[in-house]
């Protein structure tokens, strides 16, 4: 929630690098994370929906 929160109203951009996948030369693919506003508000609309479908799906059970 920090981070959602720092992102969408700080405006910050995070970018965290995991580590590095392929190094050929000056060539580098890195395998990375980066959180920025759109990031944000696809990971609340998915939590959310998926929150409502369990809590939906628990009247069947």
């Amino acid at each position: 929630m920090v981070v959602f929160a720092s992102v969408i109203f700080g405006g910050h951009t995070y970018h965290v690098t995991l580590y590095e996948w392929i190094v050929a030369g000056s060539f580098h693919v890195n395998i990375s994370f980066l959180v920025d506003g759109l990031t944000a508000m696809l990971l609340l609309v998915v939590s959310t929906v998926g929150f409502l479908v369990h809590v939906y799906s628990i009247g069947y059970m």
